[in-house]
């Protein structure tokens, strides 16, 4: 009996030593829920052991868990099985924590409860791990329902068959999860057969390198409706690395890409407005020193946007060289004083030509009163600069004509004047002198024989006022028209200078028109006395051509002739500016001047009027 107690004592005492050290709590109740025995493991909490001896178990337990427990105690009691429960105790500081209890009830052999032992294993930091993990997968399943996107998952197969849909497919596609489900294929079958060769291709790749799957396709919804969706998607993995699935994401971008061609085409619009038009835009961003221009702005400068990177540097290489310290001056000057760019420059093109740009821009501060940014236009005026320039040489030269115009005309002046007064004027005074010496002869011979002097003298006198008459207008040209004047010229200079011109007439006559008839005679007459005076010709012609819309002279001669050249303006070898008159009188009307000659090959000029006068 010494030994078997001794064993007995031995045997307690170790299994005292290892309840005490374990860290979950042990104890003992009898069948009322009395704790005999608790565990010293108990004090952790703030509790004594000697003090809960004697008092029932539901003293231990939360308040509002008490009737949950006492009822699993009961039911134990009853069916005589283990009841494992969990709930809380709250310790001495006043700090709940949660447990985990199982009990063993013991009974002798008739049946009769002799006590139950148990287990209390605090497991509050699994339940709340537990607790934050089902709050975080309502949190992520609240998500996934209502985010107006599709959540998936999918076998890494060749159709990525789907696991999971999230709800949202039902609003989006019109599809129901279980549409999916019943039907493996579907997601393969709907997409656009346009987008389904490089949808499946970027899907291959991902399950074999596990890249991460971006696309953009066109899918079919239940209404027959193809949908932009944009689907991205990683391959999920195990703890050893291994492929396991595919998860994701499908988005309706129907909108989007819609929105994007709507953008596409108002942006198409107006780099084709900015194209017509010659202006295109620019943008400046100090703080991150870019700069942007459009397309129209690289065609304005010349650049090509595949090969030069828009920047101040490349803006600079492109100014012209004389132009490009006024540029930056300005620039400087529109930042520092708060107004507005505005600037006119050269810019020079890789291939050396030049374009004239006019450049307005203004400049944005940041609250700090600091430039950050600046956006303006480029204007290609390079046709109205030429313009300009062109208009502004044609006022010169035409107040350099019209004061030769008004020596000319002073001369025209001089001559008449000159010629009134040797001829006309000095014969008449000879005239006057004879007739005031006859008076005085009393012999009548002597009388008809002065008479008939002065006679010769007032001939001399009407054929010399005729000749100026003739130059100054000729009357046949109002009485007769002008082919009559024409001829009747020819023959007057034939006749007073002693050159051949001949004369053909047209078949064809038109109605008189004292407009056009004066401007083609004053022309003709221009160019013959030109023939006179400069061309050293041997014989001269003149023809008539006139057909249903103009009437064409042509003035030939076999002179020394010239070359065209010289006769820019108008302006002839000689100092002249008669073709000039003449080229002007006509483009007035609407017609037109063409001059053929060759040096030692003659001249050719053709009038061209129209018959009926437009003036211009």
């Amino acid at each position: 009996m010494g030994n078997a107690e001794e064993k007995l004592y031995q045997s307690e005492a170790m299994y005292r030593r290892l309840m005490e050290n374990v860290n979950d709590i042990v104890y003992s109740m009898d069948a009322e829920g009395t704790l005999t025995h608790i565990s010293p493991q108990v004090r952790r909490y703030g509790l004594l052991p000697e003090k809960l001896a004697g008092h029932h178990f539901s003293e231990l337990v939360y308040p509002e868990d008490r009737e949950a427990v006492t009822a699993d105690f009961r039911k134990t009691l009853e069916s005589g099985e283990e009841f494992p429960t969990q709930f809380r105790i709250t310790s001495a500081d006043g700090t709940i924590r949660w447990f985990q209890e199982l009990g063993h009830v013991q009974r002798d052999r008739s049946g009769n409860i002799v006590d139950i032992t148990g287990v209390l294993r605090d497991v509050t930091e699994q339940v709340e791990t537990e607790k934050k993990l089902a709050e975080s997968e309502q949190r992520y399943r609240t998500l996934v329902e209502h985010i107006p996107a599709l959540i998936y998952t999918a076998e890494l197969d060749d159709q990525s068959t789907t696991i999971y849909i999230s709800p949202q497919v039902q609003d989006i596609m019109g599809l129901s999860a279980k549409d999916y489900e019943k039907d493996p294929g579907l997601w393969h079958r709907r997409i656009h057969p346009e987008d389904k060769s490089r949808v499946m291709a970027a899907l291959r790749k991902t399950q074999q390198s596990g890249a991460a799957f971006s696309e953009e396709y066109r899918f079919l919804d239940n209404d027959g409706t193809y949908r932009w969706m944009r689907d991205d998607a990683a391959v999920i993995r195990d703890l050893q690395g291994h492929p396991t699935c595919l998860q994701g994401v499908m988005q309706d971008i129907s909108e989007w890409k819609e929105t994007e061609r709507q953008l596409r085409k108002s942006q198409a619009a107006l780099a084709e407005a900015q194209r017509i038009a010659h202006l295109g835009s620019w943008e400046w961003d100090l703080t991150n020193d870019v700069v942007v221009w459009s397309d129209e702005t690289f065609r304005i400068f010349g650049l090509d946007p595949s090969a030069v990177t828009p920047s101040l540097d490349a803006y600079k290489n492109v100014v012209h060289p004389a132009d490009l310290n006024k540029v930056m001056e300005e620039i400087e000057t529109s930042r520092d004083h708060h107004r507005p760019y505005d600037v006119e420059h050269r810019v020079v093109h890789p291939d050396g030509s030049e374009r004239y740009v006019w450049e307005q821009g203004c400049w944005h501060y940041d609250k700090d009163n600091r430039p950050i940014r600046m956006v303006g236009t480029a204007f290609d005026i390079t046709q109205r600069k030429n313009a300009e320039m062109a208009l502004n040489e044609e006022k010169r030269q035409l107040r350099e004509l019209s004061g030769k115009f008004a020596m000319a005309e002073e001369r025209e002046r001089r001559r008449i004047a000159t010629g009134l007064h040797d001829h006309v004027g000095q014969i008449l005074v000879a005239s006057q002198l004879g007739l005031n010496h006859v008076t005085r002869l009393e012999d009548l011979g002597q009388a008809k024989h002065e008479l008939k002097e002065l006679e010769g003298l007032v001939s001399k006198a009407i054929t010399a006022t005729r000749t100026l008459t003739f130059e100054l207008s000729s009357s046949v040209l109002y009485e007769l028209g002008i082919e009559a004047a024409i001829a009747d010229l020819c023959e007057q200079i034939s006749t007073q200078y002693r050159l051949p011109v001949t004369y053909h007439g047209g078949e064809t006559s038109y109605p008189a028109n004292s407009d056009l008839d004066i401007i083609l005679f004053r022309a003709t007459s221009e160019l013959l006395f030109n023939v006179v005076k400069h061309a050293k010709a041997d014989s001269a012609s003149v023809a008539i051509n006139v057909n249903a819309d103009d009437i064409v002279i042509t003035v030939e001669d076999d002179g020394v002739g010239f070359d065209t050249a010289s006769t820019q303006n108008g302006i002839t070898p000689t100092g002249g500016f008669g073709l000039f008159e003449i080229q002007e009188r006509l483009s007035y009307i609407g017609g037109s001047l063409d001059i053929q000659s060759c040096k030692g090959k003659g001249t050719q000029v053709r009038l061209r009027a129209p018959l009926n006068i437009r003036k211009h």
